[in-house]
């Protein structure tokens, strides 16, 4: 596997857990999984001639991520789409390599409609877990 990231002058490594996606497992298994995207990045800087319209030039499924002036916390995420949301994130340090981590969700999780009615009390119990694990979800993303 390539590390394009080695050779970039800026040390960053991006990567998104989208966790928007249920796992329906064997017949009473239901959790939210995590999904990693590795997405384009353009760096940004105060200095730069486009800085200051960044958030008016931005294509809607970008996210944007502010870093404080030594780049080791991020200040602040912006998403560009309602219906994708960032909903924690995190700097790594690990042998040199920053990795910015995203954690995201959707406003729809997939596969629920794979779901049947059920009267198994695990499956029950479990997807009320499920509902439990998407309300702390939404309410960080608020």
């Amino acid at each position: 596997m390539s590390h394009h990231w080695e050779k970039s002058s800026i040390p960053y490594f991006v990567v998104i857990k989208d966790q928007s996606e249920i796992n329906v497992g064997d017949d009473t298994t239901l959790e939210i999984k995590s999904k990693n995207i590795y997405p384009n990045i353009q760096f940004i800087f105060k200095d730069d001639e486009q800085y200051d319209t960044i958030n008016d030039n931005s294509e809607e499924d970008s996210i944007i991520v502010e870093l404080d002036s030594t780049g080791s916390k991020i200040i602040n995420t912006v998403s560009k789409s309602p219906y994708y949301q960032v909903i924690d994130k995190h700097i790594k340090d690990k042998n040199l390599t920053k990795t910015i981590e995203l954690h995201t969700t959707t406003s729809i999780l997939s596969n629920f409609d794979r779901i049947a009615p059920d009267n198994d009390i695990k499956k029950i119990e479990n997807l009320i877990q499920l509902f439990k694990s998407r309300n702390e979800q939404l309410s960080k993303a608020v």
